[in-house]
Formats: C-alpha cells, sequence, structure tokens
C-alpha cells in the first residue's frame, strides 16, 4: 500500500507546531500530541488519519484573524 503523499509534509509540520499555531506549547502536549499522530498512523497504514489529524489540529488551534 503506497503512503499519503502529504505524510513527510504532515510529520514536519508536528514537529513545528508550535510555529504553525503561533503559540507556545507545553512539553506534554507536544508529547501528546505525537502520541496522537503515531495512533492515527498505525490506524490507516496510508497515512489519511494522520494528515486529517495534524490538519485539524492546526485549523482548531489557530488564532482568529480580524
Amino acid at each position: 500500500m503506497t503512503m499519503h503523499p502529504r505524510l513527510p509534509e504532515a510529520e514536519q509540520r508536528l514537529k513545528r507546531l508550535g510555529q504553525h499555531i503561533r503559540c507556545r506549547l507545553t512539553r506534554c502536549e507536544k508529547r501528546r500530541y505525537a502520541a496522537d499522530f503515531v495512533t492515527a498512523l498505525e490506524k490507516d497504514e496510508r497515512g489519511d488519519q494522520a494528515v486529517r489529524f495534524i490538519d485539524d489540529l492546526i485549523e482548531q488551534n489557530r488564532p482568529m484573524k480580524w
């Protein structure tokens, strides 16, 4: 089975999550999000869920623009 084309990009976005949502994350939050990413990746080997998880996480935590 082939992996999702945006999976490497999602892994990079996870590493730099604080820059994407423009706030400081605690180590605990970073570890939890990384664990959730791995869990999503294990559920769907292609990586669709993991990519969607990162996209949703960034979208939910992004500050509102006025």
